[in-house]
């Protein structure tokens, strides 16, 4: 018997790959470990970036490179082993949209993806690594939606570089769908078979998927519901400046807020509750009446009190905030729901293909 077979048998530890999100605000590297079919991670850390990124790409006169937020997320987690790495960039620095095929067609070509894409419009697309998979048949059943994420060459060119300048070898650069999709799978008790929702807030945007068997089958990004949203609403509300807002709305992510800033947050947290339910409302419509048994909720607007509560009765369903246990103190410094991405991210040591 090999010494891996024997390590399985007896419910040995393995190690994921290194999973890096690369958010607006902040950095996060996480690495996931697998014993006796439970999951865990075994190191984590969170680097704030010096400036968050700008809503738009074009107005940020400042590289947006990740280097030194990398490399310090590497000697911040000083658990992490082996050097297969993935990453994954926010979805405020990627194109998405839905390209229409008939039910027939089982495959597309890049070129076939790029064609029918030429008619929404969007000249971003020209210059972008393109990733595409089938989303969701349509109520008619003569054509599916087919999903499509682009990422700028020379970002992704840029982000592999410093992937591998943190001492890791950059095997992949996913879709943020597909990494909050396979962590609901490392979550004990959570049927990936079932039909469910994953909801990330973000600093930027809050970003809404269905998810079917596995599979990313509807996409859609919320504008207006971000923490960035939350933070100018504090600010505003309470005339605080930008210093004093954050470590407020900080605060109240940690459950910690003062009764002076629930109001509100409030008005975000029944902004975002609604905005997911009409969503929903409208994917259930436009599909053959898929619904999610749970919406699992990501980052760190999923710590804002009283979210989860609120999306369950917008949506009428169940919702959950994504966590996974860890392994030592060191890696629990921050909040597990941060690092939902970066775990995903972890797993593809598990996931052969999609």
């Amino acid at each position: 018997m090999t010494p891996s077979k024997l390590n399985s048998l007896l419910g040995v530890a393995k190690q994921g790959w290194i999973g890096a999100d690369l958010g607006a605000a902040a950095v996060k590297v996480a690495q996931v470990t697998r014993r006796r079919g439970s999951y865990s991670i075994a190191a984590a850390a969170l680097v704030d970036r010096d400036r968050p990124w700008e809503t738009d790409p074009a107005q940020d006169p400042v590289e947006e490179t990740s280097a030194d937020a990398l490399l310090a997320g590497s000697s911040l987690c000083n658990a992490l082993s082996g050097r297969d790495a993935a990453a994954v960039v926010s979805m405020s620095r990627c194109e998405h949209a839905a390209v229409k095929a008939p039910t027939t067609v089982e495959r597309l070509d890049e070129s076939e993806v790029r064609r029918r894409a030429a008619v929404l419009a969007l000249p971003g697309l020209d210059s972008c690594q393109l990733g595409w998979w089938p989303g969701a048949a349509e109520r008619s059943g003569d054509a599916v939606s087919w999903n499509l994420i682009g990422l700028d060459r020379d970002l992704s060119d840029r982000v592999a570089r410093e992937v591998v300048n943190a001492g890791w070898d950059c095997r992949l650069i996913d879709a943020m769908p597909w990494c909050l999709a396979r962590a609901v799978g490392l979550v004990r008790g959570a049927d990936q078979d079932k039909t469910f929702a994953t909801l990330d807030i973000g600093y930027d945007r809050a970003v809404l998927c269905l998810v079917q068997s596995g599979r990313p089958v509807f996409v859609r990004a919320l504008r207006g519901v971000g923490l960035r949203d939350a933070l100018g609403i504090v600010r505003n509300d309470l005339g605080l400046d930008a210093g004093d807002a954050d470590l407020l709305l900080r605060r109240a992510t940690e459950g910690k807020s003062r009764a002076d800033t629930a109001s509100p947050l409030d008005e975000t947290v029944l902004n975002l509750a609604d905005e997911t339910a009409r969503t929903l409302a409208f994917w259930r419509g436009k599909s053959a009446g898929l619904e999610p048994g749970r919406v699992w909720l990501f980052g760190g607007g999923a710590l804002l009190p009283g979210v989860a509560p609120a999306v369950a009765e917008a949506t009428s369903t169940e919702a959950s905030v994504w966590s996974l246990p860890f392994d030592n103190e060191e890696a629990s410094v921050w909040p597990a729901p941060l690092f939902g991405a970066a775990a995903g991210l972890s797993a593809l040591a598990w996931s052969v293909g999609r």
